[in-house]
């Protein structure tokens, strides 16, 4: 039974949800359906932990603007973010042992070679393979990221944010050195080498520097989506949740949306151009019916996919 199957066995969604269909002009396909199924599931299982733990989340970025423009995803878009307060997110990290398998939650302490600056809940009966990270073991599974917001100087953010930037880069390069087709890249011959989970410790530090002062602002300094990370938010508009409507179901947001929404994208209720949608992750390949384990021996042996499946 692949997971598309078990969410509509289990009443998660009904079969109709997996009908292509046409959404803001956009032609959404089946495949892209599956993975928008297996990505909410791993919402509903997360927030479930969350509710249970009494942990506060939000949904951000391209998540947060699909629930207000669309009441749902992005037709053009193929994943979900959702953020959490420091305090909230580090005990959220505490909690690794509440996802049973298919779910998984991946951190540098759970995945001995996964060293990205923030957590991601992951479906082991599913593939998100990327070519730069195919020979680096871990789970490779259909993925919902998680990301933890912090107190910022405005004073100290360009510096702060341009130091956990190299740590980033330096920590994503370690996950490639096993790629035998990056061998001779500048980025592989120049790394210098050193603990990855140092590094990630170090970034940790720096983003917390601020957790017990009032700023007045906030940031994803541990966000690695360059677009919002750079961005300095009030913290203010972080201070209450509501709640909104994504696919048919209630899930949490910052109170402040529309001021964090402009400052990310400005008059955020326009569509892009149509050109510019669509856009799907470049060296990215998603299987919503075939685990990560069995997928990937045929990409380590054969060479990668010259196109993409589109959603």
């Amino acid at each position: 039974m692949t997971e598309c199957e078990r969410i509509i066995q289990q009443g998660i969604l009904p079969r109709e949800f997996f009908v292509p269909e046409t959404k803001d002009g956009f032609y959404v396909s089946e495949l892209r359906k599956k993975i928008w199924a297996v990505e909410l599931d791993l919402l509903l299982e997360f927030d479930r932990v969350c509710r249970n733990h009494g942990l506060k989340y939000f949904l951000i970025a391209g998540t947060l603007l699909g629930a207000i423009r669309h009441k749902g995803f992005i037709p053009w878009d193929d994943d979900i973010d959702v953020g959490m307060l420091r305090e909230d997110y580090d005990e959220f990290m505490k909690l690794s042992d509440e996802f049973k398998h298919p779910y998984f939650l991946q951190t540098p302490y759970t995945d001995s070679e996964y060293f990205f600056s923030f957590a991601k809940l992951r479906n082991s009966n599913t593939s998100a393979l990327n070519k730069m990270f195919l020979f680096q073991n871990g789970n490779k599974g259909i993925v919902i990221d998680v990301f933890p917001y912090d107190k910022v100087s405005p004073e100290d953010f360009e510096e702060d944010y341009s130091k956990n930037r190299e740590l980033f880069r330096l920590n994503s390069t370690s996950m490639m050195l096993s790629n035998p087709y990056l061998q001779d890249t500048p980025r592989i011959k120049e790394y210098p080498g050193g603990d990855p989970i140092a590094r990630y410790e170090e970034a940790e530090r720096t983003a917390k520097k601020y957790q017990h002062k009032d700023t007045g602002y906030i940031s994803g300094m541990m966000c690695t989506i360059y677009d919002i990370s750079k961005k300095l938010f009030h913290d203010e508009d972080f201070s209450s949740l509501c709640d909104v409507e994504f696919e048919g179901f209630t899930f949490p947001t910052i109170a402040g949306y529309d001021r964090v929404l402009r400052t990310i994208y400005g008059d955020y209720m326009q569509f892009p151009p149509v050109e510019e949608r669509g856009k799907w992750h470049k060296g990215v390949l998603i299987n919503p019916d075939i685990p990560y384990k069995d997928l990937l021996p045929k990409y380590q042996s054969a060479a990668w996919p010259e196109n993409i499946p589109m959603p």
